[in-house]
């Protein structure tokens, strides 16, 4: 029995510490990574389009159409666009947490019957929401 531990090779305490600290920087890289996406998935939900209000009558230059918002963080606006057409807004920023907004775009001058797609982008470059209706 003593010849056989007096034989037996193990790792040096320097290889194994080593190998420990390389272990234990790669698992905090990946958790850190996980960490980024969970935050930013949140950042970038920070709400969402309720709904599309179109006011006015059909082929008038002056109608608007409304974009109804609910937010969860505030949230800072940098465009809004109407079939990929950036539009004046009325607001740029929805300060509070939990409230409902009316984006107002006027003089977008909608037809009845056609498909309008409204998207928000917020100012960090990230889509806030996208939503599409058929005006009446």
């Amino acid at each position: 029995m003593r010849k056989f531990l007096t034989n037996k090779k193990a790792l040096s305490p320097v290889v194994a510490t080593i190998i420990l600290v390389a272990v234990t920087i790669v698992v905090a890289f990946a958790v850190a990574y996980w960490m980024v996406v969970i935050v930013g998935e949140y950042q970038i939900s920070g709400g969402r389009i309720c709904g599309i209000i179109f006011g006015g009558t059909p082929n008038d230059s002056d109608n608007v159409i409304g974009i109804v918002v609910e937010s969860r963080a505030s949230v800072d606006i940098l465009e809004v666009k109407v079939n990929n057409i950036t539009k004046p807004f009325n607001s740029k920023s929805l300060p509070e947490r939990d409230a409902t907004y009316l984006i107002m775009i006027n003089n977008v001058g909608w037809v009845s019957k056609d498909r309008y797609r409204v998207e928000i982008i917020a100012s960090a470059g990230t889509i806030f929401g996208t939503e599409e209706a058929i005006a009446p």
